[in-house]
């Protein structure tokens, strides 16, 4: 007996796009029904026989890593065990929006504005600068022209928000940081991406380009930062 199940965005390809409508409406529903609803009470009952283990076995703070197409039992479960998500805002958990709103967070989550996995906030600008001015007008409130590049003064705005966020942790990747100041920005963002999934010639490549000694030694920069953080809060007990 052959069994089949339908591949992750079947509508993409030049098969699916000369089958009929008919056949096209019908396979369409199976795949969403097979990937986002008839799964979820599997995944559900695997997480609750996992996590205890997980949680219980060491005493670090165990967090999810709850993006791209994920079921939708995961939120519920997670809150469940009181488990921290990851909140990227140009990766909204609700995809009827273009951005998250980091005012929004919730207590229990990692707010980041970018992982090793996809472009910094500086690459990205540049990738897709239409989604870039979306971000520049009503998501940080800005007027006039956006610019091309973020500039340091963007990326300060963007900083900011994520730490005056609820997210019980707020984390930076150094390249977001060096976006702040102009003698530590590289010319091409794009090489500052860690990790490209797509690509497979490209894998964990990034080496930083300034010296931890230099790092170490500047105390405009780390006071800069510190500045952030303590304006935010974060420096204060909980």
């Amino acid at each position: 007996q052959q069994l089949f199940h339908p591949r992750i965005l079947l509508q993409e390809t030049s098969s699916y796009r000369d089958l009929p409508e008919w056949q096209k409406a019908l396979l369409y529903r199976i795949q969403e029904d097979y990937f986002h609803h008839r799964q979820d009470d599997l995944w559900a009952e695997n997480a609750r026989r996992k996590f205890p283990v997980m949680v219980d076995g060491t005493n670090m703070l165990v967090c999810g890593e709850d993006l791209g197409m994920i079921p939708k039992c995961v939120q519920g479960v997670l809150d469940e065990y009181h488990l921290l998500g990851l909140r990227i805002q140009r990766m909204p958990k609700d995809l009827s929006v273009p951005f998250e709103r980091p005012e929004t967070y919730p207590w229990l989550s990692v707010c980041t504005p970018s992982v090793h996995d996809c472009s910094t906030n500086r690459g990205w600008w540049r990738e897709d600068n239409n989604m870039a001015r979306v971000l520049f007008y009503n998501y940080l409130g800005q007027h006039g022209d956006a610019p091309q590049d973020m500039e340091p003064w963007i990326a300060r705005i963007i900083t900011e928000q994520h730490l005056h966020s609820a997210s019980m942790l707020a984390m930076f990747p150094l390249q977001e940081f060096f976006a702040l100041e102009p003698r530590y920005r590289v010319e091409d963002p794009s090489s500052e991406q860690i990790n490209n999934p797509a690509n497979r010639h490209h894998y964990w490549r990034y080496r930083m380009h300034v010296p931890v000694e230099t790092l170490l030694s500047d105390e405009q920069f780390s006071g800069q930062i510190r500045e952030l953080v303590q304006k935010s809060g974060r420096l204060k007990p909980f």
